[in-house]
C-alpha cells in the first residue's frame, strides 16, 4: 500500500480496534458499538481532505502512484484525475476500513479460548509397566495447570486410539495428546507441541560399572529387544556412533537384564518406565540408568497445521516452559509417583539413580 495513505489508516485505525480492556474475541460487537465514532472519523477525514494544502499533497501523490504502475512519468492530473479525485478517496478509504476490519476479526478467530484435547486413557499403544492410571491422572492435572497458566480452557475428550487422528482431522477436537513422533511427512500436515512427557528408551549398565554415557560403550556390547525399531531412530547424544557398538539382540528381556547384572553383557537399552520400574524395583542396588532419553519418544500435543493451531501450540509452549521453570511439572511427576527421565538418571556428580 502506497505511503501516502498512512495519515488515513492512522486516524482510522484507533475506531477499528477494541477498546482498552476488551477481549479480541469481542471484537465484531465492540465494532458495531463505535459505529459513530467510525463515521465521525469519516467526517473528519473527509473535512481535513477539503482542506488546499492536504488535498493537494493526497493528489500529486495519488498521480505519482498511479503513474509508477501505469510507467508513465507524468499524468495530466485535470485531465485524468481530478473530474474522479473524490471517488478515488471513498473507495480507498472503503477499502482500507474493510482490510481493518477483516484483520482484526481474522485475529479474533485464531485466538480461541476453548480447546477440545483428544486422548485415549487407555493409553492402548503404549507399554507403561502398571502406571496408566498414573499418566492418566498426570495429564489430567497438567492440562488443568496449563490452563490456568494460559488463560486458555482445555475441555479432555476420551477416545480409542485408533481414531484419534481421524476425530482431529475431520473437526471433533482441536487437538490431541498422542505419542507420534515429528518427521519430515507428517509435519507437513500436523503441528506438535514439545514433549509434554518422554518415554524414549535409557541405558542400563550395571551399579558398579563407570559408564555415564553411550558414546562410552564404543566396543561394548548392549543387550536390545528383538522387536525393536526405534532405539537408534534418533540418538540425541553428540558423539555415539551405532556403528561402534556390539547390538545383541534377546526374545527374552528378562534373560538379558539379568545378564547384564551379572556382568556378562555391559549394558542394556530400554524404554525410560520399564527401566526406572527395574532399577528402583527388583535390581535396585544392582544396576542404574545412566543416560537421559536418547530419542524424542514421548507425549505430545498434537493439531492440524493452521494459523489458529499455530497459536495453540505456541501456548501450550509457553505454559509448559512455564511449569517446568516454576517447579509445578516436578510436582505432578512426584504426585503421580511417575518418573522424569531427563533427571532421574544416575550421574556422578548427583551419586543417584
Amino acid at each position: 500500500m502506497p505511503n501516502f495513505l498512512n495519515p488515513i489508516i492512522h486516524r482510522l485505525k484507533p475506531s477499528l480496534l477494541p477498546m482498552n480492556g476488551s477481549d479480541s474475541n469481542s471484537f465484531p460487537l465492540e465494532a458495531r458499538k463505535n459505529k459513530r465514532v467510525i463515521l465521525e472519523n469519516m467526517t473528519l477525514l473527509f473535512s481535513k481532505l477539503r482542506v488546499r494544502a492536504f488535498r493537494e499533497k493526497i493528489i500529486s501523490n495519488l498521480t505519482a502512484f498511479i503513474g509508477s504502475k501505469l510507467g508513465l512519468k507524468k499524468i495530466p492530473f485535470s485531465k485524468v484525475i481530478k473530474p474522479f479525485f473524490w471517488v478515488l478517496v471513498v473507495i480507498t478509504a472503503i477499502i482500507i476500513c474493510i482490510t481493518l476490519l477483516r484483520s482484526c476479526t481474522s485475529t479474533a478467530i485464531m485466538r480461541k479460548t476453548s480447546y477440545i484435547i483428544g486422548r485415549d486413557s487407555s493409553w492402548y499403544s503404549l507399554s507403561l509397566w502398571g502406571k496408566e492410571f498414573n499418566l492418566v491422572a498426570f495429564t489430567n492435572e497438567l492440562m488443568a495447570d496449563l490452563s490456568n497458566e494460559t488463560g486458555l480452557r482445555f475441555q479432555l475428550a476420551d477416545m480409542h486410539s485408533s481414531v484419534l487422528l481421524s476425530n482431529l482431522d475431520n473437526g471433533s477436537c482441536d487437538a490431541i495428546i498422542y505419542s507420534m513422533r515429528p518427521d519430515v511427512i507428517n509435519e507437513g500436515e500436523y503441528l506438535f507441541s514439545e514433549l509434554i512427557y518422554e518415554l524414549g528408551p535409557v541405558l542400563i549398565v550395571a551399579q558398579d560399572s563407570t559408564i555415564t554415557s553411550l558414546k562410552q560403550m564404543k566396543g561394548k556390547t548392549i543387550a536390545i529387544n528383538m522387536s525393536s525399531t526405534t532405539t537408534f531412530n534418533a540418538v540425541r547424544e553428540a558423539g555415539a556412533n551405532i556403528y561402534d557398538f556390539i547390538l545383541v539382540p534377546y526374545t527374552n528381556i528378562n534373560k538379558a537384564v539379568e545378564n547384564v547384572a551379572e556382568g556378562q553383557i555391559d549394558g542394556i537399552i530400554l524404554p525410560a518406565l520399564h527401566a526406572y520400574t527395574l532399577t528402583n524395583g527388583f535390581y535396585a542396588g544392582r544396576l542404574k540408568v545412566v543416560t537421559r532419553p536418547l530419542t524424542d519418544e514421548g507425549l505430545r500435543i498434537i493439531a492440524l497445521k493452521n494459523p489458529a493451531s499455530k497459536v495453540l501450540i505456541d501456548d501450550i509452549n509457553k505454559g509448559l516452559h512455564t511449569l517446568k521453570e516454576n517447579g509445578t511439572y516436578d510436582s505432578l511427576i512426584a504426585k503421580w509417583n511417575l518418573i522424569d527421565p531427563e533427571k532421574q538418571f544416575w550421574h556422578p556428580r548427583t551419586q543417584k539413580n
